[in-house]
């Protein structure tokens, strides 16, 4: 099942693919510093990353299975980013893996947003149907940029803060409020582009797309961090929000016959990323 869906881990079928952490247009196995941003489960942390030597420059240690890596590589994959925010600055990049004392810390169940894996190899090349020669995902050809000079000049709250935990362990963060007062102002920065979007809203089935606010850690071929909740959170924007992205995940493929239970579900689903 796909175990990357919500903070408690639990195996079960969704509409996306587990999150592939992408670096430089490489993508492994969901990195321990991922997971602990999304807070799943300490156990099985242990269980996918502990005991294991590094396997790439960023010392990865998690292992995913073979049939995992093979949907991660092929669909779109989603995991949620709950508030508030904290990041384990240290303490999960040393192998082999030392879990913090503390972790999990807190969460809410709301306000959240959702980080994105688009996997390169099977992005559709411009004029190419979704389904066809088995891409599962394609760019839009309407686009706008957002810069973050623009958002700056809005009100942009950059307050990020890092500290000791109870345990020692060093943890960066920054507040719900400052999340969502962010989320407002790139919300009325993307209101005023020269482009008729919807609004937000969860994804739906529907010729018109859902829009979702997104960082531009990457572009479509990498991790793209995105919200799509109601009050969608906005964290660490990049120099600039990068383009719409349309995804239809499964829709057409030959080898959806093939596929074991959580990777379907999803056909006709689309999502726009900015």
């Amino acid at each position: 099942g796909i175990i990357t869906a919500e903070p408690d881990g639990r195996s079960r079928n969704s509409s996306f693919a587990n999150f592939a952490s992408c670096n430089e247009g490489e993508c492994e196995c969901m990195h321990q510093v991922d997971r602990s941003i999304a807070r799943l489960p300490r156990k099985q942390m242990e269980d996918m990353c502990g005991n294991r030597p590094a396997h790439d420059w960023l010392n990865n240690t998690c292992v995913c299975s073979a049939k995992s890596d093979w949907q991660s590589s092929k669909y779109v994959g989603r995991t949620p980013v709950p508030y508030p925010y904290y990041y384990y600055s240290k303490a999960l990049m040393t192998a082999p893996l030392e879990i913090p004392q503390g972790y999990p810390h807190p969460w809410a169940p709301d306000p959240r947003g959702y980080w994105y894996s688009f996997p390169a190899a099977a992005r559709c090349r411009p004029g190419q149907a979704l389904g066809e020669g088995n891409c599962t995902w394609r760019r839009e050809d309407a686009s706008a940029l957002v810069y973050l000079d623009q958002v700056n000049a809005s009100g942009l709250n950059h307050t990020f803060s890092t500290f000791n935990d109870t345990y020692g362990d060093e943890v960066s963060t920054f507040p719900t409020s400052v999340g969502l007062q962010n989320a407002a102002i790139l919300e009325r920065s993307f209101e005023s582009l020269p482009l008729r979007l919807p609004s937000c809203g969860p994804a739906r089935k529907s010729s018109q797309p859902t829009r979702s606010s997104s960082s531009s850690k990457s572009a479509a071929s990498e991790k793209t961090r995105s919200t799509i909740e109601e009050n969608n959170k906005k964290k660490n924007p990049g120099k600039m929000m990068e383009t719409i992205t349309e995804g239809k995940i499964h829709e057409n493929d030959p080898s959806l016959a093939r596929q074991p239970p959580e990777a379907e579900g999803a056909q006709g689903q689309e999502i726009i990323i900015l």
